[in-house]
């Protein structure tokens, strides 16, 4: 999300359009209405100095400085990173209803500890068929999406790979429903913070999820460099 300057900005929950009218013969079409509810977003900005003085610079027979670059833009990638999983992980509040994102009046939480498989996968994939809009119409969204700790990636790699369930004894296999239904995401931070916990996203092109803003479009980050005036050596 592009964002143009520091202040809150409000990310908009538009509801469908409300369903379509019998029109009899001779009668008036009727306006329909949206309802929606906010959210917030706010940018903030992120940066650290590196000095390095000329006699280690002089001295650096190994070339190690010239990684430095490359070191502090993976940092800044990475905490691009941080900041969407902490949407996951901490669970905020939302503004809307003033609930946890994840909790039981969204119906969007499983069983503690129910690590992916066949029957967790449907009771995923039924609650978020079941997610309603502001007006209360029923989103039938699909995941496209499941987001896992490291620590439960090839369980449910070969659990989306797989043409009968894993889970099924030999003679008795049945089809794997979800084959290939959702891609497998899976990330370090996520084991930090439940290496048992994991999550259903759809696709970002059919409904909102975790949103990024980024100052007029600047995705990427920049470098200045500046040469010391009290001393020898640059930050």
């Amino acid at each position: 999300m592009n964002i143009s300057d520091f202040k809150t900005q409000n990310l908009v929950n538009l509801s469908n359009f409300g369903d379509l009218d019998i029109i009899p013969e001779h009668a008036e079409y009727k306006y329909g209405t949206f309802s929606d509810l906010k959210e917030t977003i706010t940018l903030r900005t992120y940066g650290k100095l590196f000095s390095i003085s000329r006699v280690a610079i002089i001295n650096d027979d190994l070339n190690a400085f010239t990684a430095i670059p490359a070191r502090m833009g993976r940092a800044a990638a990475r905490m691009v990173g941080d900041e969407a999983y902490a949407v996951l992980t901490t669970n905020p509040t939302m503004a809307q209803d003033s609930v946890a994102l994840f909790h039981s009046s969204h119906n969007n939480l499983i069983t503690a500890g129910a690590v992916p498989s066949i029957t967790t996968l449907n009771v995923g994939f039924t609650q978020m068929a079941l997610q309603t809009d502001p007006s209360g119409s029923t989103l039938n969204i699909a995941p496209a999406y499941l987001i896992v700790p490291r620590a439960l990636e090839n369980t449910s790699r070969t659990l989306v790979a797989a043409q009968y369930d894993p889970a099924g004894t030999a003679g008795t296999l049945t089809p794997n429903s979800f084959q290939n239904r959702v891609q497998v995401v899976s990330d370090a931070r996520l084991d930090t913070f439940n290496a048992a916990g994991w999550f259903l996203a759809s696709n970002p092109n059919n409904i909102g999820t975790v949103v990024v803003g980024y100052l007029n479009g600047n995705q990427t980050p920049y470098m200045e460099q500046m040469d010391h005036f009290t001393q020898d050596g640059v930050a």
